[in-house]
């Protein structure tokens, strides 16, 4: 299976705020990218993943929202659409989303760091709902 980025309209998922600091992605400033190469480590650690693939996974973010926390509670929020095809025709077609808590702070200097620390853990709770899905599954073991 190979795996692209989609094209989220909304392009404020590219964009995350953390009190006064923004967090970046390793990849081009496009967290919708970091998703696609999440996604493809994932698929390569199952042997699931081919770049030459007749089946073709696009990951869309939808909702990308990450909260510090005032008191004691970060949160993740991130929902995105998935679809995949073959040979052009699509054939699973789904959205999920992940809610993500970890102990946070009101000092932002241990607010900021445990946000960026759990970003990766959400993106990992969506992609293992995406690959909890009895319907994607039964596409991809055809």
């Amino acid at each position: 299976m190979a795996v692209r980025r989609g094209n989220s309209q909304n392009k404020e998922v590219n964009t995350i705020s953390l009190r006064s600091a923004k967090m970046d992605s390793p990849y081009g400033e496009s967290f919708e990218e970091y998703l696609k190469v999440s996604l493809e480590e994932h698929l390569m650690s199952a042997n699931l993943f081919d770049k030459n693939a007749n089946l073709l996974l696009t990951s869309t973010l939808l909702k990308n929202n990450i909260e510090t926390g005032l008191v004691a509670t970060g949160t993740a929020d991130i929902s995105a659409n998935f679809t995949l095809t073959q040979d052009s025709k699509i054939v699973y077609d789904k959205t999920h989303t992940i809610h993500h808590e970890w102990d946070s702070s009101f000092v932002g200097a241990i607010a900021i760091p445990n946000a960026t620390e759990n970003y990766p853990i959400a993106i990992q709770k969506l992609i293992n709902k995406l690959m909890a899905d009895n319907d994607f599954l039964m596409v991809v073991k055809k």
